[in-house]
């Protein structure tokens, strides 16, 4: 919708190079493209190959024609906003230039959930009413092309990147949020070495929010009625649910928000927090284990919260112990991975 999407091939490149590179292949630009894009592409091979050298090959770009962009009439300044708390703390930190969200459905939200969506999409627009903003709605389904050669996790961000350069006849910057802080920095498809490399002459991509801690972004928000009335951090929503209550993402929101007291103000969120639930909660993606150290160092000094304390330990703990048992069977492969068989084999060692 508002405002209309414009021609780009920036775009498409930004949809093709790192299917293009995870299958070997030339990238063939076909015209003209940015001088910026152009010259920064060698610089996201770089990355994307360093982080994955053997997943991630270097490519040629060939029929990549540079020229120097030029837009007057890009004047607006938006964010990606999918209500959830990096989104969240972005809006608030940049409101003021902000003229537009954006939320797109096609990302987290898949295509054949139009009633998560439309439930989505109703209190965005109750955030963009209450601040005096513009809610621009963008539909795709660009994940039916890239995820047969590359999972979504490893290319929101170029996907952001892509739907950024389709909105470049209005806009002339654009922020993402960032999903770590400056004392967390791990590769990730979202990333402050790659955002901005999306940027042509007439369109900034900012990646901002590094300053501050997931916990420093939800005391942030608490402050905000309409953020705990609309926030949305789940990625699981089974059977459509906002957010499931259930998951890794939305039981650290909800000790987060418990930390800051902010939690039972949170209507996004339904009943107390299940300290059962959220000690046998098993993880095994490192990327998820800063965020939850973040929160148990808080709660360490909070004794009115000491049973959430005590099930997040365990879930920590859990983690340490199954990441020690894997490094060590790498290390040592003929070593069965369980608990007593374990110990014994290290006692003869």
């Amino acid at each position: 919708d508002d405002p209309a999407l414009v021609p780009s091939r920036e775009a498409l490149v930004a949809l093709t190079l790192f299917p293009a590179m995870k299958d070997g292949v030339e990238l063939q630009a076909g015209g003209e493209i940015s001088t910026r894009l152009v010259e920064a592409l060698p610089v996201l091979q770089d990355v994307y190959h360093g982080w994955f050298p053997e997943i991630f090959l270097h490519i040629p770009v060939t029929q990549a024609t540079p020229v120097v962009k030029k837009n007057p009439n890009a004047r607006r300044v938006g964010v990606f906003f999918s209500g959830g708390v990096d989104s969240w703390y972005t809006f608030l930190k940049h409101r003021d230039e902000l003229t537009d969200l954006i939320l797109v459905w096609g990302f987290d939200i898949p295509l054949d959930k139009p009633g998560l969506f439309e439930h989505t999409r109703q209190n965005m627009l109750k955030v963009a009413q209450e601040f005096g903003k513009n809610l621009v709605i963008v539909k795709t389904n660009l994940r039916t092309f890239t995820e047969p050669h590359v999972v979504w996790n490893w290319l929101f961000g170029s996907g952001m990147g892509a739907v950024a350069n389709l909105l470049s006849g209005g806009f002339k910057r654009i922020y993402t949020s960032a999903g770590q802080w400056y004392g967390h920095q791990k590769p990730a498809a979202s990333h402050v070495l790659l955002d901005s490399l999306w940027s042509t002459e007439t369109l900034q991509v900012v990646y901002t929010g590094l300053e501050a801690t997931r916990l420093d972004k939800v005391r942030e928000l608490a402050q905000y009625d309409i953020a705990l009335q609309t926030l949305r951090v789940c990625w699981r929503n089974p059977g459509d649910v906002y957010n499931c209550g259930w998951c890794e993402k939305c039981l650290r929101t909800m000790v987060a928000l418990q930390i800051v007291g902010a939690y039972e103000r949170c209507s996004t969120f339904r009943g107390p927090i299940n300290t059962k639930r959220l000690a046998k909660l098993h993880f095994m993606d490192e990327a998820f284990l800063p965020y939850l150290e973040n929160n148990l160092q808080a709660l360490r000094k909070q004794p009115w919260n000491k049973a959430i304390y005590k099930a997040e330990r365990r879930v920590l703990l859990r983690y340490y112990f199954k990441n020690f048992l894997f490094k060590v069977h790498e290390l040592y492969p003929g070593i069965r991975i369980g608990r007593g068989r374990f110990v014994k084999k290290m006692n003869k060692m």
